[in-house]
């Protein structure tokens, strides 16, 4: 396998390598960047090809998220230095360690390409390593608060850029392909416009496609949320308050309709499940709803104002080329390829769907729980069920408890994987970076919050 760097990809790979040594020095601010960083460019781009025959851009490893490797070491001390009973203490350990052996087992008997399982593996194998990363190194309070803000403030930025992009399609339509600004951006991996039909106006992060930027801004509400509800000081109260709106006013503008409608239901969900916000649940409920009429008000005339008559955002038809019909297509598709290689119990090996169905040119299964059972069969959906249970059990443990900054935290990052479960049904794959990164962050919350518990409840 030949990796291949582009010059510039090159300097900043260099940049990064140089920066990565010196906070080995400081770990910590390694976390803290992680998390201020990853949010808005460890997604997508820049990336790195590490092989560019028969690949496409999906295929290729964002840099970032290469660099949660450099910490591993680190990692490897941290848990080798402590009792063996610690090392296998991670929640969902087994499911992991059997979602990792299983894949590996895969690159014996999967007919798919070698290159293709060796690069999804090795994609999974790092995102397991940024989520525990995440986990063993955030291991107190003030650590932890400190880092959703560093969430909260990265949303910010990516809400910042959302606005910018959209205005500029809006005032630019005609003209915006020709853009020289554009187009030197694009030559470099930055994707300022995505690369939707621009009369939907959809707009983004510019290292973000429209549909991460809209789940990891639907990850920072929550989050943002969360701190409001145990934030004392009036001034940080405001400033959540801006925070979040601006988010959910982000959110609408990528047009990302899994985004969009599962923030909605989500947060909904969160006013019943919050016991603050429970107290005066109509006055929270009628509020919610008033700042999603308004926001979907004002993006429904500026797109009329364009001429488009089927804004994307409410667009659920099922025709063939419509965003459901196509999904239907690329899941019809995967069980066709199971079928015709006779694997639909053992499942197509890692990396298999997106081998056997380059052909369709199909991205991805946009489907989390699909993208298991189509590269791991019946395992793959065993590992998810799993991992499910876990997860739910870690949450009911704090639900009825919500009077601590963690005990908050801990709702908001349940809620949050509720939204990961939603998105996951017509978007996400297993192999997501985004996916890891608010697992890490979640499982990580749900131990320190279940310390506070009475010894016979502790997680």
């Amino acid at each position: 396998m030949c990796i291949f760097l582009p010059w510039y990809q090159a300097i900043g790979f260099s940049f990064f390598i140089v920066l990565v040594i010196v906070l080995h020095i400081f770990p910590r601010v390694w976390v803290y960047l992680s998390v201020f960083l990853f949010p808005m460019i460890g997604m997508k781009y820049p990336n790195v090809y590490l092989n560019m025959r028969g690949f496409d851009r999906s295929d290729a490893i964002p840099l970032m998220l290469l660099l949660a490797v450099i910490p591993f070491p680190f990692l490897i001390i941290n848990v080798l230095t402590k009792p063996s009973r610690d090392i296998i203490k991670n929640p969902i350990f087994l499911p992991v360690f059997l979602l990792v052996s299983y894949s590996i087992s895969t690159l014996f008997w999967s007919p798919a390409g070698m290159g293709f399982k060796l690069l999804y593996l090795f994609h999974l194998i790092i995102d397991i390593i940024l989520f525990y990363y995440l986990f063993y190194f955030i291991d107190d309070v003030k650590l932890h608060r400190r880092l959703m803000w560093c969430m909260v403030f990265s949303g910010l930025v990516i809400s910042v850029q959302t606005m910018v992009e959209f205005g500029y399609v809006v005032q630019n339509l005609a003209f915006i392909q020709e853009d020289l600004i554009i187009k030197a951006l694009n030559v470099f991996s930055i994707q300022v416009l995505s690369q939707s039909n621009l009369n939907e106006l959809n707009a983004s992060g510019f290292f973000l496609g429209p549909q991460i930027s809209s789940i990891m801004l639907d990850i920072v509400v929550f989050t943002a949320v969360g701190l409001l509800l145990t934030e004392n000081n009036k001034a940080r109260r405001w400033f959540l308050r801006i925070a979040i709106l601006m988010c959910i006013t982000a959110v609408f503008l990528t047009g990302n309709k899994a985004g969009s409608w599962s923030l909605v239901m989500v947060l909904f969900l969160f006013v019943i499940f919050s016991i603050k916000l429970r107290k005066n649940m109509i006055r929270n409920l009628l509020a919610t709803l008033a700042i999603f009429v308004s926001i979907f008000l004002t993006m429904a005339l500026v797109i009329r104002s364009q001429g488009s008559k089927d804004p994307r955002i409410v667009n659920v038809s099922t025709a063939q080329q419509s965003s459901i019909g196509k999904r239907i297509y690329f899941w019809k598709t995967g069980f066709m390829e199971l079928d015709k290689k006779r694997l639909t119990l053992f499942g197509l090996g890692v990396g298999g769907y997106k081998y056997f169905t380059r052909a369709y040119m199909i991205p991805h299964a946009h489907n989390i729980y699909l993208s298991l059972f189509f590269d791991f069969g019946v395992m793959g959906l065993i590992v998810c069920c799993i991992i499910m249970f876990i997860l739910l059990k870690l949450f009911l443990k704090v639900l009825s408890r919500q009077e601590t900054y963690l005990q908050n935290m801990s709702l908001a990052y349940g809620i949050s994987l509720v939204l990961i479960a939603l998105t996951g049904l017509v978007y996400t794959t297993y192999y997501m970076d985004f996916v890891w990164f608010v697992l890490g962050l979640a499982v990580a919350t749900f131990r320190l919050a279940g310390k506070e518990l009475p010894v016979e409840n502790n997680l």
